[in-house]
């Protein structure tokens, strides 16, 4: 009785998928498309005017320098400018908004989690890329993965390098030169 049960649960199984994976098998996606993104990441760490706050202290408590900035544990909000030139007066393509986490003892790699929205007026206007990655920050060229995308970069994949252009201490402002490399629908 068992194996008849299980051989007509077998065949109409196999009905079901005759009928409806077709359906699913041959949705139309448009064409994937590459695509090269240049901008640049402005970073006011210092007030009045900052785009990143602690929200949380490390394993050292932290203060106001460098060293503190980095204690194993530290957590912080960010909701820095993009633009498309170094300059920080250059035009505005939108912001980068999540969390940076020093996720690392020796105080050298942070774990970033953040939304590339383009909010200007642009060919990218409402749309995003999400990044979540390990960014080890004393290296001069690094590589974070995209793991998606909204409006125009729906369903995106790929991978953004980042390089350190400047380190303006006394000004409180970190310029970072960002290619990003997608592939999306």
């Amino acid at each position: 009785m068992a194996s008849i049960l299980s051989v007509s649960f077998l065949f109409l199984g196999a009905i079901l998928s005759a009928v409806f994976l077709p359906e699913f098998s041959t949705a139309s996606f448009p064409a994937e498309k590459k695509t090269h993104l240049h901008f640049f990441l402005q970073e006011q760490f210092n007030p009045p005017n900052s785009t990143v706050v602690k929200v949380a202290p490390g394993a050292a408590g932290g203060g106001g320098d460098a060293a503190s900035l980095a204690a194993f544990g530290n957590v912080f909000i960010i909701d820095d400018y993009l633009t498309d030139g170094p300059d920080p007066s250059s035009r505005l393509l939108g912001r980068v908004q999540g969390l940076s986490a020093a996720a690392s003892i020796s105080g050298s790699d942070f774990l970033l989690v953040a939304n590339f929205a383009f909010t200007e007026s642009g060919p990218w206007s409402g749309s995003s890329l999400a990044v979540l990655a390990r960014n080890p920050l004393p290296e001069a060229v690094r590589e974070l993965p995209v793991v998606g995308g909204t409006g125009k970069f729906r369903l995106a994949r790929g991978y953004a390098i980042f390089r350190t252009v400047s380190i303006n201490s006394a000004a409180g402002h970190i310029t970072v030169e960002v290619d990003v490399f997608v592939l999306q629908y």
